[in-house]
């Protein structure tokens, strides 16, 4: 299965950059069906549908991280090739987000101990409404200045700073005996598969509006969108994750995690 996803993904990667092009649907499509089958057999059954519990844990993280991954790589290219900035400069403004994060996730190991992992689930639906937030205000590229860039990028740093750690850990508390190598697994493939198959779906997006007659400004635009539509989705999944008390009644350690 994992060949097989790994086969599917390529040509479907492939397609993408031979987009507009009709030899570019093809190999799209191809790809896509190729990636659907081996993925709902490796993942949690209902991962692609937001089932409650794991899937739907799996599913916003999937979803809330790539859209976060994107979005730094197309802000970057929007602020060197619209804005004029130098690429020192775009660096230090993305980095404003990597700050953010590092200590909102270290305060949230002392609010988990505060509430014994009581608002894990909150904190998440938070996180990626800030997600949100963030990606909106840096959406709109023809009037995002230095100022509002740094904005946008410390509020979604905030946002990933409290979905991402304590999703990992919502994930752990929901795991049966002997099923952590597993989960660790998937926790891994959401933040290393997604992001890329997203950045190459966004390029491809700014390929075609470009190859359309549009700029690169409005091209940028429409990619960023693709990312809130994402944001939007992984929201809905984050409903979905089973509440502490559901965890709770189950037996499985949910409390007292430290969270790096």
């Amino acid at each position: 299965m994992a060949l097989l996803l790994t086969l599917g993904t390529g040509i479907f990667l492939v397609g993408l950059s031979k987009l507009p092009g009709i030899m570019g649907f093809v190999p799209v499509i191809i790809g896509l069906v190729l990636m659907v089958f081996p993925l709902r057999k490796l993942l949690p059954k209902g991962t692609l549908t937001f089932r409650r519990g794991m899937p739907a844990i799996l599913a916003s993280r999937w979803l809330f991280f790539a859209a976060y991954a994107s979005t730094q790589n197309f802000l970057v290219l929007a602020l060197i090739e619209v804005k004029g900035i130098t690429p020192s400069q775009a660096g230090l403004i993305v980095a404003s987000a990597a700050l953010s994060w590092c200590i909102i996730a270290y305060l949230q190991g002392r609010w988990d101990s505060a509430d014994l992992g009581r608002g894990r689930h909150t904190r998440i639906v938070l996180g990626v409404l800030l997600l949100a937030a963030g990606i909106a205000i840096v959406f709109w590229v023809p009037v995002v200045t230095v100022t509002v860039a740094v904005v946008g990028q410390i509020i979604a740093g905030i946002g990933i700073g409290l979905a991402h750690p304590i999703s990992g850990v919502v994930a752990f508390s929901q795991t049966g005996e002997g099923g952590a190598g597993q989960t660790s697994a998937n926790l891994q493939f959401a933040d290393s598969f997604t992001p890329g198959v997203v950045i190459g779906i966004g390029g491809s997006i700014l390929v075609v509006c470009q190859a359309g007659g549009m700029s690169l400004q409005s091209g940028l635009v429409v990619a960023m969108g693709f990312h809130l539509l994402l944001i939007v989705m992984s929201l809905c999944a984050s409903t979905r994750i089973s509440p502490l008390a559901e965890q709770i009644s189950t037996g499985i350690p949910s409390v007292g995690v430290k969270i790096k």
